[in-house]
């Protein structure tokens, strides 16, 4: 734990405390030795033991550890406490602990052993970030389509495979078509979820659902995706869509947690997070609404902030994009939820007009029904979703080159669900990032950048500016409100940042 203090603590966006408890027969400066720590470590350090500490008896072990953690709340306004290996300790300490931060409403992050250095990516996050750590819950969703189900194999034992360190597996929600090969339903049978950790905690589980119709048209097929998952509680559940052709690197719920906890929960996070809609774990390799290949933005020449060293043009930078991800992509709640009022909506209103519009086909046939609803929310709203693309090389998702079934993508499309159409664009297969960690790996020695200084792409795929992309969604929404949603004076009455999807929609007058 010494390690992570102190690494924590050179980050300075937490004020960091040690503090020593138990049974240890250890001075503070040797335990520092022991640890190579010889200066630098600007971590405030504390003996929390009480005198006679190896030969005390239990009940007074237990009442010192008590007692400590009631001073640390109290004195030093303790947001989130750190142990590792709890397993390995006495047992007194294990329950005076847990029972003391329960009772003083301060999350306990319990490391599981040897996973320091897996997980030193935690020390960059800020204290609003670390009290989300046990909070958080991911449900993921797989929609398989007829002849992909022996994809379906690759996926699930990429997801077996992947390290969740002490979280809780996600939930797994697998959408089977009507006819599925003899080798799946075999392995289906035995596979185990959650898989089993030693330390880690059980959470998700597994659910198939069959379906039984072969002609679905794509507002059923849309239907069916969006009423797969409900998230009881929108502003800790996210939802991880999946595409039967990814395969997962084993690092990729780390990097998963790490941005969630950073760009949705940390104190700069929270002020900024409002136009995020989700993280994607992949590159796209095409234009959502064209099949032509999509070439990410690089890094422009600028200074970046936190005392970040200036990193050289025309490097490889995550990004924001306005178009929605869906080979492997995760969903914040809240926007997850408000995709689902907006879809409701957006049927009503095609089926309650006498000449309803067909629809602005927002994507091409290679991506699934709702991608074209999903688009048209965040074109209207100016929802961006974040992009991973490293210098580094490597991938937490790539995407194989199975083939993938023509999908008609909006309401007036009857074309049945799925029926054959070969790919438009060979799909860019990138290689999985396998051994290694998230520091190693990630640019900045693992500190994500702000999303204030990362490029932003309209849906078209061009670089536009924040102040621009909200002028285009206020076009767009205008737009939309009067063909779709039957607005009389389209720029009435609508605020983009809301998120009352009452406001697109005006069958019934203003």
């Amino acid at each position: 734990m010494v390690p992570v203090a102190c690494e924590m603590a050179r980050y300075r966006r937490n004020a960091v405390h040690f503090i020593l408890l138990g049974r240890y027969d250890i001075s503070i400066e040797e335990l520092l030795l022991k640890n190579g720590v010889r200066g630098g470590c600007d971590v405030h350090w504390h003996d929390g033991r009480p005198s006679h500490s190896v030969s005390s008896t239990e009940f007074r072990m237990e009442t010192s550890v008590f007692e400590a953690l009631s001073i640390v709340s109290r004195v030093l306004n303790l947001q989130v406490l750190i142990v590792n290996n709890l397993e390995e300790e006495d047992k007194f300490f294990v329950r005076s602990i847990r029972t003391r931060a329960h009772s003083l409403g301060k999350p306990i992050i319990e490391l599981p052993k040897g996973a320091a250095q897996d997980l030193m990516w935690m020390t960059r996050l800020d204290c609003g970030s670390l009290r989300a750590w046990n909070n958080i819950n991911i449900e993921i969703i797989v929609q398989v389509a007829p002849g992909e189900s022996g994809s379906l194999i690759r996926l699930l034992k990429s997801l077996r495979n992947a390290d969740y360190f002490s979280s809780p597996p996600p939930g797994v929600t697998v959408e089977l078509p009507p006819s599925i090969d003899k080798p799946t339903l075999q392995f289906l049978e035995g596979f185990a979820w959650p898989p089993s950790r030693p330390g880690g905690r059980e959470s998700g589980r597994l659910r198939l659902r069959r379906r039984f119709r072969h002609d679905a048209t794509a507002e059923e097929a849309s239907i069916r995706f969006l009423e797969s998952f409900l998230p009881a509680n929108p502003s800790t559940t996210h939802i991880l869509i999946l595409s039967p052709r990814v395969e997962l690197s084993p690092l990729f719920y780390h990097y998963l947690k790490y941005a969630l906890l950073e760009h949705k929960y940390s104190s700069y996070g929270f002020q900024v997070s409002s136009h995020l809609i989700g993280i994607a774990l992949n590159l796209p390799s095409t234009h959502p609404n064209t099949s032509l290949p999509f070439d990410p933005p690089l890094i422009e020449p600028r200074p970046l902030d936190r005392g970040r060293p200036i990193p050289e043009a025309d490097q490889a930078t995550p990004f924001l994009w306005q178009a929605p991800g869906s080979d492997a992509a995760l969903y914040f709640g809240e926007k997850w939820v408000e995709f689902q009022e907006f879809l409701s909506a957006r049927l009503d209103a095609f089926h309650q007009l006498s000449d309803p519009p067909q629809g602005l086909k927002e994507t091409n046939p290679e991506y699934p029904p709702w991608m074209g609803y999903m688009s048209e929310l965040s074109r209207a709203r100016g929802y961006l979703m974040l992009y991973p693309n490293w210098e580094s090389g490597g991938s937490f998702a790539t995407v194989h080159s199975d083939p993938v079934p023509h999908k008609p993508n909006f309401i007036g499309d009857d074309t049945p669900y799925p029926s054959t159409q070969p790919l438009g664009h060979p799909r860019r297969e990138i290689p999985l990032i396998t051994r290694t960690t998230l520091v190693r790996i990630l640019p900045a020695d693992g500190d994500l950048p702000e999303l204030s200084s990362v490029p932003i792409l309209s849906f078209d795929g061009h670089r536009i500016s924040r102040s621009t992309l909200d002028v285009e969604a206020a076009g767009y929404a205008a737009d939309f409100r009067k063909e779709v949603g039957r607005c009389d004076n389209a720029r009435s009455s609508f605020d983009i940042e809301s998120s009352d999807i009452g406001d697109l929609f005006c069958l019934y007058g203003e």
